[in-house]
C-alpha cells in the first residue's frame, strides 16, 4: 500500500533484502508472497476498497518448492530441509492422478491453507477449427443465440430475473422492520443474501451447461457483445430519469457470469 504498486519486480526491489534478513527459507517463498501481495492489491484496487484485508490464511508454493508422487507431497523448506505431507485421496482425485501417471496432466501451483491442500491439474488441449459461429445476445428474461447457418437458440432466463426481484423485496422488508435491531437485521439479509447467490449459480450453471452441449455437438465459435463498463457507457442523465437502470446493471452483472461460464464449458467440453 505504501509502494502504490502491484508490480511483481518493484515489490521484490522493495522488500528483498528485508525477507531475506529476517527469513532464512528458501528465497521462492519470497516470490510467492509478491504474488498473493499484487494479487490482493489488485482486488482492492478493483473493488475500490481503501484496506485489503486477507481472511483466511493459505500459502502459494512455486513449482520448485514443491514435489508430487501421488501420495505424498514434499515442500522444501530451506536447502537439503524437506516437510511431507501424506494427502487422504478419494475416488474423485484419484481420477485425476490417474490422468496425471499416464503423462495426460501435469501439476499447476499447489495452495495450502489451515486445512487443505489444493494440487491443481493442468491439461494442453488442441484447438479444433469449427465448423461454424454462434451470436449470443443476453438479455433480461432470455440468451437468444443465432448461427451462421440460420438455426436459433433461446433460452428462458426470467427465472434468474424472477428470483433476484424476490429477494430484493425480502431485503427491503428485512430493512425495514429490524431498522432498530442492527445485528439481528446484518445477519439475516447475509442470510437472504447467500440464498440468492447460490440459487442463481444453480440456475446459471443449468442454463450454461445446456448451451455448451449444443456449442459442443454441432462444433460452433461462440460470439457475445461487450458488457464491460455498460454503466459507464450510459448518459447519467439518461441514467437519473431510468428508474430501472440499476436492475439492468445487475442483469448484466449475471450476464457476465453466464458467459464466463459458456467459455468454461465451451473450452472443457471441446475434444482434444
Amino acid at each position: 500500500m505504501e509502494l502504490k504498486t502491484t508490480s511483481v519486480s518493484k515489490l521484490h526491489k522493495a522488500t528483498y533484502r528485508e525477507l531475506k534478513g529476517r527469513y532464512d527459507y528458501n528465497t521462492q517463498y519470497f516470490v510467492s508472497a509478491y504474488r498473493v501481495a499484487a494479487s490482493v492489491l489488485e482486488s482492492c484496487k478493483r473493488e475500490r476498497k481503501r484496506e485489503p484485508v486477507v481472511r483466511k490464511l493459505f500459502m502459494r508454493l512455486s513449482p520448485l518448492l514443491t514435489k508430487f508422487d501421488g501420495k505424498w507431497l514434499r515442500v522444501s523448506v530451506r536447502p537439503r530441509e524437506f516437510v511431507y505431507l501424506p494427502l487422504t485421496i478419494g475416488e474423485y482425485q484419484q481420477k485425476f492422478i490417474d490422468e496425471w501417471e499416464k503423462g495426460k496432466l501435469r501439476i499447476g501451483m499447489v495452495t495450502l491453507n489451515e486445512n487443505y491442500v489444493i494440487i491443481p491439474f493442468r491439461r494442453e488441449i488442441e484447438w479444433e477449427k469449427p465448423d461454424g459461429a454462434i451470436a449470443f445476445d443476453v438479455n433480461e428474461k432470455s440468451l437468444v443465440g443465432v448461427s451462421i447457418k440460420g438455426k436459433t437458440v433461446n433460452v428462458d432466463l426470467s427465472e434468474v430475473k424472477r428470483v433476484h426481484d424476490c429477494y430484493f423485496e425480502k431485503r427491503r422488508r428485512v430493512q425495514e422492520k429490524l431498522a432498530k435491531k442492527p445485528r439481528v437485521k446484518e445477519k439475516v439479509l447475509a442470510e437472504y443474501c447467500g440464498r440468492e447467490k447460490r440459487r442463481i449459480n444453480d440456475l446459471l450453471h443449468k442454463v450454461s451447461k445446456r448451451v455448451a452441449e449444443y456449442i459442443s455437438k454441432n462444433k460452433l465459435e461462440t460470439i457475445f457483445e461487450g458488457l464491460t463498463h455498460i454503466r459507464g457507457s450510459i448518459n447519467k442523465r439518461v441514467k437519473s430519469y431510468n428508474k430501472h437502470s440499476r436492475k439492468v446493471q445487475r442483469v448484466s452483472v449475471h450476464s457476465k457470469k453466464l458467459k464466463r461460464r459458456l467459455n468454461n464449458w465451451a473450452s472443457e467440453n471441446r475434444e482434444p
